[in-house]
């Protein structure tokens, strides 16, 4: 599959603990306990702790725009907490919407590894605890559409033409009826700014972790190759407007005085665009990681960035300069 286009590979393992109820019903104590248990297992210092209930609350956003904890994770009342081993690449929720949940993500496409990295923090602490598991249906969830393995494999995948000319909602209708969901760059019921989706396994029962990775790649593949193709189409029949395009994208990006992280993400995703297809050179665009970029844009890490909440035009305002310098170097 092509790299380009695959930003990043997730494999995410939902898992409780037999003994206890599911976070919903969860009594707080209980959670405290959960959260001990799991301060004894990852206690060496590969593993960053952060107890979200007393986190300033800038920097549990910041955790969400960078994909190491859920939305969902911010809702709950009990205590809960995440581990980040210090390479940033696996996280482990405590208390979320299952007493663990294992996250492990790599950049480009890479989902063997991402498998193994989640695998082996699973096995680490499944020979401490016994895990809520049916020899009939697989591990337990609070959630039933997760039952099985319990396992989401994801790609994060950026599909600009498919999305520029309209074809997007039948690429996900096509997707829906081969078992695998779409969503935005942050998961459920959030928006695909940048052209960036988010591409799963719906099925976690009855299935093996392997014959669902198989079944993604094979589905994922067949987007990207639609991608491809029209990215082709496009360039060959309109190579004098895609060219145009992607060199307003770039003189917006390094003129604006105030752009907002929508507008900022859609352009940004046209100069990536313009890379992939050798329409500009990476160096003159600074040989910047644009998906880094994406990142860094996002509300809560601007705000971070600066130290203090900032009023709207304030924050495009300093995210226009924060683009330009990463552009202009």
């Amino acid at each position: 599959m092509n790299d380009a286009i695959i930003v990043s590979s997730r494999v995410r393992l939902a898992r409780n603990i037999s003994k206890y109820p599911f976070p919903n019903r969860l009594k707080n104590e209980d959670a405290q306990q959960i959260l001990k248990q799991m301060q004894i297992i990852f206690a060496k210092k590969e593993y960053n702790y952060i107890d979200i209930k007393s986190n300033p609350n800038i920097d549990n956003l910041v955790l969400v725009e960078n994909h190491v904890i859920s939305v969902e994770m911010l809702k709950s009342e009990i205590d809960r907490a995440v581990f980040v081993d210090k390479n940033d690449t696996s996280s482990i929720m405590i208390n979320e919407e299952d007493h663990i949940r294992i996250q492990s993500i790599v950049r480009g496409n890479n989902m063997e590894n991402a498998f193994k990295y989640a695998t082996n923090i699973d096995d680490k602490i499944e020979k401490k605890l016994e895990y809520a598991y049916n020899k009939e249906y697989g591990y337990l969830t609070a959630c039933p559409t997760n039952v099985g393995t319990a396992m989401r494999a994801s790609y994060m995948i950026h599909l600009p033409t498919l999305e520029v000319t309209n074809q997007i909602k039948n690429a996900v209708t096509f997707l829906g009826k081969l078992g695998v969901t779409v969503r935005g760059m942050h998961g459920e019921g959030t928006e695909a700014k940048g052209s960036m989706y988010q591409v799963s396994n719906q099925v976690t029962l009855g299935q093996s972790e392997t014959e669902i990775i198989e079944r993604l790649n094979d589905v994922v593949a067949q987007i990207i190759n639609q991608e491809i193709k029209l990215r082709n189409k496009i360039y060959n029949e309109q190579k004098l407007k895609l060219t145009d395009e992607i060199y307003r994208a770039y003189g917006t990006l390094t003129n604006a005085k105030l752009i907002s992280v929508k507008e900022a993400m859609l352009l940004l995703s046209y100069l990536k665009l313009g890379v992939d297809m050798e329409i500009i050179e990476k160096t003159f665009i600074n040989n910047i990681d644009i998906f880094s970029l994406m990142t860094k844009i996002q509300k809560a890490n601007i705000e971070k960035s600066v130290g203090r909440k900032l009023q709207i035009t304030e924050r495009d305002e300093y995210r226009a300069n924060m683009i330009q310098k990463e552009l202009r170097g």
